[in-house]
């Protein structure tokens, strides 16, 4: 028997600069359709939304996930551009609508944790605001944080332990897919007791990027059922915009149905952690 959690980073809500960088982007493919609807998309104010659609169709498959929820607050710098990533086109968590899917997700049974900013991995105070911030949304305590970018120093996790995070998710390969140093299940870093670490193996982008994307799944699944692995998986929120990221949505639930065909016990990663905790696997 292997396991499969499955987990989701909230990078963003709602397309903002996206459109030019997409639109040259597709051009220079020679995608002339995407970079078309790159025009068209403007006017869809929803097009990275895709929460709703996403629960539904994982609901139809009897799976939950965990979704990570970002609070940026890194500022504007106008003279610095590879900060313009991170500081423009985020969302506010404290937007109603934001507010209440979070907590739809919350009372639905799936897992709801912090995604945190882009330099909270280094910083304790940074890591207990957005976690304070998410609590004072959900109304309880929050238990689980994946960095982003997969952030991760020397200090990270006993940080995070510190600000009152119960496990991380943050453990694994940013431009590759696979158990990373072999780590098949969660494991603990030295000296610091009590506090999982949840290693990832199957991102999106990651696996898209390989030149035959269901092989290379094939081959992290395989391997996970055979080391009776923990197979954790990332896939963001706004990849299953269709017209936006052809083929993603329907790699995932690929692999969701192969994985159910090879008997894998599926939890979202909140639930992993707890049933560890609880010495039931």
């Amino acid at each position: 028997m292997f396991y499969v959690c499955l987990s989701h980073d909230v990078d963003h809500l709602y397309k903002t600069h996206q459109y030019f960088s997409h639109f040259v982007k597709y051009i220079l493919q020679g995608k002339l359709t995407l970079a078309a609807y790159q025009i068209k998309s403007i006017f869809l104010k929803d097009n990275y939304w895709c929460l709703e659609q996403l629960v539904e169709e994982e609901e139809k498959l009897g799976v939950t996930s965990t979704f990570y929820f970002l609070n940026e607050t890194l500022p504007f710098r106008l003279f610095y551009p590879p900060n313009w990533r991170f500081s423009i086109g985020r969302y506010n968590i404290l937007d109603r609508r934001i507010q209440e899917s979070i907590r739809y997700l919350d009372a639905s049974g799936w897992g709801v944790g912090v995604h945190g900013s882009f330099n909270s991995y280094k910083n304790e105070n940074l890591l207990l605001e957005e976690k304070k911030v998410l609590e004072q949304i959900l109304g309880h305590s929050v238990n689980g944080i994946r960095q982003h970018f997969l952030n991760l120093n020397d200090q990270t996790w006993r940080l995070q332990k510190a600000a009152g995070f119960k496990y991380d998710a943050s453990y694994g390969y940013t431009n590759d897919v696979g158990f990373k140093e072999k780590k098949y299940h969660a494991f603990y870093a030295k000296q610091i007791e009590d506090y999982p670490i949840v290693p990832l193996a199957l991102m999106d982008f990651c696996l898209m990027a390989k030149p035959d994307p269901w092989k290379a799944a094939m081959e992290v699944i395989v391997e996970a059922e055979t080391n009776k692995a923990c197979l954790v998986i990332n896939w963001h929120q706004r990849t299953f915009n269709e017209k936006e990221f052809p083929g993603y949505g329907d790699l995932y639930f690929k692999i969701i149905r192969e994985c159910q065909d090879r008997k894998a016990t599926f939890f979202n990663v909140d639930q992993y952690v707890e049933q560890i905790k609880e010495n039931r696997i």
